[in-house]
């Protein structure tokens, strides 16, 4: 949501017009929960701090750019993992992305 919230104003753009089909939206939402909850058992199974969840999160979503400013809010120290842990995310993020695109076409 903080993407979509940055892409509107920074873009200006004019959403009042958009209309999307109420399965993809139901789909999107149903996504995002499933990554949330997903992350938070993942956190909670390998005992790591909560403050990886939205690094990995940010890994996954903008990569190398993204990570270590989240990490920078968390713990300076953490700076190395974080830019790893992006760099894991981009190289695994193909196959993620063509599954994503699987998923799609079956709707």
């Amino acid at each position: 949501f903080i993407i979509m919230i940055m892409s509107i104003l920074g873009f200006r753009l004019d959403v009042s017009g958009l209309s999307l089909p109420l399965s993809f939206v139901m789909l999107c939402i149903v996504w995002l929960l499933c990554h949330y909850i997903v992350m938070i058992i993942m956190a909670k199974v390998l005992n790591a701090h909560m403050a990886w969840v939205p690094i990995a999160s940010m890994a996954n979503l903008g990569g190398i750019s993204t990570a270590p400013a989240v990490t920078s809010a968390y713990n300076k120290t953490w700076m190395p993992h974080a830019i790893l842990l992006a760099i894991l995310s981009m190289v695994t993020g193909n196959f993620w992305g063509m599954l994503t695109i699987y998923i799609f076409n079956q709707f």
